[in-house]
């Protein structure tokens, strides 16, 4: 039977009828809420895919719906074209004056392998990093890389910065809004991606850096409960001492203030505060940051609710894990041997100041203590200084080393521990050591010589991003050693390594250490050495201050 040229209707597994068809050459799926066209492109291993970008999923946050929960989008006529990558408003990456982006920006992507497939796709929902202050639903993506497996790969924003994780600590704005963002886009995906060939009763959730923070979040929220099987959190838990927001009202009032609000009520504060432009809202957030110009960090992330009828996160991540308030869901989770690069990288060059100043604001800064004893402060300067030598004087690398234990390997081994005590479903753990042609270093700070496999490196090879210089062929080979885990994870909730088995955390601490391709090795510890000294500390800040205070 001849077919219409430029027409094809596919009916979809179990008899949906999907609607997917391909119009002028353009792929085109029928959801529950209308027409979506994209485009055909070429993965990397030579196959042909659809991609949807700038897909909505919630109303646009503008006007008296900013700093409000998000509202699902509703149903259009005609076709929406999705060919547009959309970004929230943030200063651009290089942390500079510049203002990126635009309000509406609550969209999605969406990439598919096999359009028409009668068997439903696992699907992959990835949630971009960025501190919560930068980013979009296409960072860290390298579509043409992943398509060459058999997943639906969904991404998309949330908003960032004050204008989505701005709170009055009271029911104006009890806080947020840009994990709500993320949750409302895992509805979507439960509501409309068979629309597409995946299937929904399949939704692997990952995320890098701030996104591997947000996925470790919704398995404590009882906002996410049902919206997704499994998940992988790169450099990034839930409990990590730069998570929760401190002194957030003391923060809004701040911004309000270098806005040109003047208040007297929360409320008042507010409405001041939806009628400035984002653009403004964005650039006069860096008065909110420490000292260092370019030092990323997030004075508006997620906070712990203390009002709201329904709030995302009520306790603290540290203490809804320890009373066992967790999805009982495999996870993964990771850290990079020198994440704390991200944050060393900016200020190498301010090591003087930065000894000069370790009690006044950098130790706040850099390893997020803002109300200790002083002694603390010092204890731990005095700890990673003397990894050299004892002069109490840090060195860039020993800086590196500290940010990389407090901010990422020590809460990572103690969410890994406590989770796998508490659920049924496995934990599993791997340290990525490898450093190829591409990494996160050479685009922060491209004119220097910086050693250390960085935050984000392993990123380039589970879901290739980051790529700027042609994959080596041992690059390939890891690429292609990463995409099988992530795959057989996404299908059978078992993560595969080198066609073997992968053995999840127990009662000691079992990782494996991913050194090169051909240098993969499981290693069993108690506990890493920096753990017992963050230990001693106590992984909130003063939590064992009153008994050890004597002794510091």
């Amino acid at each position: 039977m001849k077919m219409l040229k430029g027409y094809i209707t596919v009916l979809c597994f179990l008899g949906i009828k999907c609607a997917v068809t391909t119009v002028s050459d353009h792929p085109q799926v029928e959801t529950k809420l209308g027409k979506v066209e994209g485009t055909w492109r070429t993965s990397f291993d030579g196959r042909k895919y659809a991609a949807f970008e700038g897909v909505p999923y919630a109303k646009p946050p503008t006007g008296d719906r900013r700093f409000k929960e998000p509202q699902p989008i509703e149903s259009w006529k005609g076709v929406w074209n999705a060919t547009r990558i959309y970004v929230c408003p943030q200063s651009t990456t290089d942390f500079s004056d510049n203002v990126q982006g635009e309000e509406d920006c609550l969209y999605m992507n969406v990439y598919v392998p096999k359009i028409g497939s009668k068997q439903l796709l696992d699907v992959v929902a990835h949630i971009h990093g960025g501190f919560f202050m930068t980013g979009y639903s296409q960072k860290g993506i390298g579509d043409k890389y992943i398509m060459g497996k058999d997943i639906v790969v969904v991404s998309f924003n949330y908003r960032l910065g004050a204008l989505g994780f701005l709170s009055t600590e009271d029911d104006v704005v009890p806080g947020n809004n840009g994990l709500k963002d993320q949750a409302l886009a895992l509805k979507w995906i439960q509501e409309n991606i068979e629309a597409f060939g995946g299937n929904r009763q399949s939704v692997t959730l990952t995320g890098c850096s701030a996104g591997g923070v947000s996925v470790h979040m919704h398995y404590l929220s009882p906002y996410s409960k049902g919206l997704f099987h499994r998940g992988i959190s790169h450099s990034g838990t839930a409990i990590a001492s730069k998570v929760i927001q401190h002194s957030p009202l003391e923060t809004a009032r701040t911004l309000a203030q270098n806005v040109g609000c003047n208040f007297t009520s929360t409320k008042m504060m507010v409405d001041c505060l939806r009628t400035r432009p984002a653009s403004l809202l964005v650039d006069k957030t860096k008065q909110c940051l420490q000292p260092f110009k370019h030092f990323p960090c997030c004075p508006f992330a997620p906070v712990i609710e203390k009002s709201g009828k329904k709030p995302f996160l009520a306790d603290h991540p540290y203490k809804l894990l320890k009373k066992g308030k967790v999805q009982d869901l495999p996870w993964i989770t990771s850290v990079v041997a020198d994440d704390g690069l991200v944050f060393s990288i900016f200020i190498r060059k301010s090591m003087d100041e930065i000894n000069e100043k370790w009690n006044d604001f950098s130790g706040r800064h850099i390893v997020h203590y803002y109300d200790s004893y002083p002694q603390v402060l010092d204890k731990i300067k005095k700890h990673y200084a003397a990894l050299d030598d004892d002069d109490n004087t840090l060195t860039a690398d020993e800086l590196t080393q500290m940010a990389t234990d407090r901010a990422y390997l020590v809460p990572m081994q103690t969410a890994a521990k406590l989770q796998s005590s508490i659920t049924n479903s496995p934990v599993y753990v791997y340290q990525f050591n490898y450093e190829g042609e591409n990494s996160v270093k050479h685009i922060m700070a491209p004119n220097e010589e910086v050693k250390g496999v960085c935050h984000g490196d392993d990123m380039i090879y589970f879901m290739g991003g980051a790529i700027v210089k042609p994959l080596s062929e041992k690059d390939i080979r890891m690429k292609n050693i990463c995409m099988d885990i992530l795959q057989s994870y996404a299908s059978k909730g078992v993560p595969s390594i080198n066609n073997s088995g992968w053995e999840p955390m127990k009662k000691d601490f079992v990782y494996y250490a991913i050194n090169s391709p051909d240098d993969i090795q499981k290693r069993i510890e108690k506990d890493f050495d920096s753990k017992k000294f963050w230990d001693s500390l106590g992984l909130l800040e003063n939590e064992n201050s009153v008994t050890k205070h004597d002794e510091l």
